[in-house]
């Protein structure tokens, strides 16, 4: 592996590069992964501070602007590698937990170069959080995740009930499929218009240790599994639930399927239920006589 040049801002095998890297404007950074076996140089924390102090200025940043905060050495089998950061004067802003609590402290604007022997082998551009709120977040992070998996255990059962009242209301020949497949099909429709959405995400993601085809082959075929399984999770509740709707609700569907089908008066055939009742015959009125 060489050293990357002051104002280099492309990837090298087996770097994630993420855009921004290289502006002082934008937050990002890049990683090199180095096995700890792999050889390199032996500098002192003074040489490999002045050697990440111009990979920063490469990129734009001046030294008077920044305060080194942080510097630790790491000694490897055949090389030494090195952890620097600095803050960014004027950034530090207070940072207030919920109402009725007390501050979490404060946040500022970091940067981070790591040396990996001779080389930089990481650069970080981050707004630093507190301690405390990094650690409320992660809780509150966990307690989201156990709500996602019952959510989504839930909704598993759901499809697995419907699944079997489909195929009960099948075989008695009481499923409509087309509003069933309608619905499913603008499900995975509005499936693929998200995953286009996240395009960008995507790329910001790109792992260059892997082939880009393979990677982009990866997205097109969890996209489409994605899409097919929403569609089937859209597909089995409605059908079953059109069909015991209108079962025990004869004339309660008939505005949305009329709406459905782009009708905005009410269909001629009604059912039972809702035709409305005939008037009864007036009785014949006796003749008058002059």
């Amino acid at each position: 592996m060489r050293a990357w040049s002051s104002a280099e801002s492309r990837a090298e095998p087996g770097t994630r590069a993420v855009a921004g890297s290289n502006q002082r404007s934008g937050g990002g950074g890049c990683t090199h992964t180095l096995p700890g076996a792999a050889p390199g140089a032996d500098r002192s924390q003074d040489s490999a501070q002045a050697r990440a102090e111009r990979f920063l200025t490469g990129l734009g940043w001046r030294l008077a602007d920044v305060d080194r905060v942080e510097a630790s050495s790491q000694r490897r089998d055949k090389r030494t590698d090195h952890h620097f950061a600095w803050e960014q004067y004027g950034t530090r802003i207070p940072w207030a937990g919920a109402a009725g609590s007390e501050a979490f402290g404060s946040g500022a604007i970091r940067l981070t170069v790591d040396g990996q022997g001779d080389a930089v082998g990481g650069y970080q551009h981050f707004l630093k959080v507190p301690d405390a709120f990094g650690r409320g977040l992660r809780g509150t992070m966990r307690v989201g995740g156990l709500l996602a998996v019952v959510a989504l255990v839930l909704t598993f059962v759901l499809v697995l009930t419907a699944l079997g009242v489909t195929i009960a209301r099948h075989r008695q020949d009481d499923i409509r499929w087309r509003p069933a497949f309608g619905l499913a099909g603008l499900v995975m429709l509005l499936m693929g218009v998200s995953s286009l959405l996240m395009w960008p995400t995507a790329q910001y993601g790109y792992p260059t240790q892997i082939p880009w085809a393979a990677y982009l082959g990866s997205l097109i075929v969890g996209v489409l599994f994605a899409a097919a399984l929403y569609g089937l999770w859209a597909l089995f509740p409605t059908a079953a639930g059109e069909s015991l709707g209108r079962q025990t609700f004869p004339a309660s569907l008939e505005g949305f399927l009329d709406a459905a089908r782009g009708r905005l008066r009410p269909s001629r055939a009604r059912s039972p239920l809702t035709r409305p009742r005939g008037r009864r015959p007036r009785p014949a009125r006796a003749p008058r006589w002059p």
